[in-house]
């Protein structure tokens, strides 16, 4: 069974990109085809990217052959090489940009709702 949230963010992803492409020549009078066509694909990113971030940005591998959870954890809190320690410094910038650009889908899907669905 889905969760609401990942139900919900296939509905609007696959609405979005449906509309993007039956509706080639509808737009907001405010702004130009290419412009709604950008707006649309930040929409169509930003519900793909709330429904599998991992798929954006994987986590660094941490040793998963280990089935005891003491041993897991403690794999977890070990100090990392400096290879590990730069895997996870690069996925944590990575998240806070993807974080702004999910925040800026958002506010875009926020702003043009109503159009969505002409």
């Amino acid at each position: 069974m889905l969760e609401f949230g990942e139900y919900t963010y296939k509905v609007y992803s696959t609405q979005t990109k449906t509309l993007q492409k039956i509706n080639v020549n509808t737009h907001p009078a405010d702004i130009t085809p290419e412009q709604w066509n950008e707006i649309l694909d930040e929409i169509i990113w930003t519900f793909e990217y709330m429904n599998d971030d991992e798929r954006f940005n994987p986590i660094p591998r941490i040793k998963d052959d280990i089935i005891d959870m003491n041993k897991y954890i403690d794999n977890i809190n070990r100090e990392k090489t400096p290879e590990e320690k730069q895997a996870w410094k690069e996925y944590f910038e990575k998240s806070a940009e993807l974080e702004e650009r999910r925040k800026k889908g958002m506010q875009l899907f926020a702003q043009y709702y109503f159009q969505l669905w002409d």
